[in-house]
């Protein structure tokens, strides 16, 4: 999953992001039984990810498109000749060595823009490395990815590249985990390292404060606010229980 933590009134709200409408082929055999097509995309007839990789160097590819997804998004820009063009993703084996799931994904940004593309090469990578049986959480910054700077007023194009990233997050859900899935987060995380535990809830504090641009631009361009994140009934129950604490002790 790619999760987008938040701070929202005392406590880390997980977001799951993911496309909207993406159409899976579960069972999908591969051809010639080849554990090289794990994980390759797919625009027409072109492939990311050829037969005569070498396992070494398909540990460094991966690594590399894991620090720079934006890679593989301009990959498929460059190779799309139509808005009609089919993408596909395969993901790692999940059941048998012969079978795989396979996705058709929607088409990448048509205008290169960084934070854009370093969040759509996410979302494809979260596609292909994650499996029924195998489940590697990745999380979601935005200021990683330059989207405080994008908001920035200071920003010469801020109103363009804003406005971009607006329409583009209608393309995606962002869904509140569940009970078990948010228990299950929060238990890895605990799990890490003391120095990984402070960097995430710093980086539910930063979404939040980017968040508070986004809302306030879509209100300017839409005159409308956000609709996400939507809240589990537990967590609103939560949050106004830790809310009337706070107006007690006050």
């Amino acid at each position: 999953m790619l999760i987008l933590p938040m701070a929202v009134k005392g406590m880390v709200v997980h977001l799951q992001v993911s496309f909207k409408n993406v159409a899976a082929q579960k069972n999908f055999l591969i051809a010639l039984n080849d554990e090289h097509y794990m994980g390759e995309f797919q625009v027409n007839r072109f492939q990311y990810f050829t037969t005569g990789i070498t396992p070494s160097e398909r540990k460094a590819m991966e690594k590399n498109l894991k620090i720079h997804p934006e890679i593989l998004t301009e990959f498929l820009r460059q190779y799309m000749h139509t808005t009609q063009d089919k993408i596909y993703v395969t993901s790692r084996n999940y059941q048998e060595k012969d079978f795989c799931t396979r996705y058709q994904v929607p088409a990448p940004p048509k205008r290169g823009n960084i934070v854009l593309d370093k969040l759509y090469g996410k979302l494809l990578n979260d596609l292909r490395l994650n499996t029924n049986r195998y489940l590697d959480d990745s999380f979601l910054s935005f200021k990683s990815i330059g989207l405080q700077e994008k908001l920035s007023s200071d920003n010469a194009s801020f109103i363009r590249d804003g406005v971009d990233v607006l329409e583009y997050f209608q393309q995606l859900n962002f869904d509140t985990l569940d009970e078990s899935n948010h228990a299950r987060i929060e238990s890895a995380i605990l799990a890490r390292p003391k120095k990984f535990q402070k960097y995430y809830k710093e980086m539910a504090v930063e979404n939040k404060q980017i968040y508070k641009q986004i809302y306030k631009l879509h209100q300017d361009v839409y005159d409308t606010t956000p609709t996400w994140p939507k809240l589990t009934e537990k967590q609103k129950i939560y949050m106004k229980k830790r809310q009337s604490e706070k107006d007690r002790a006050a």
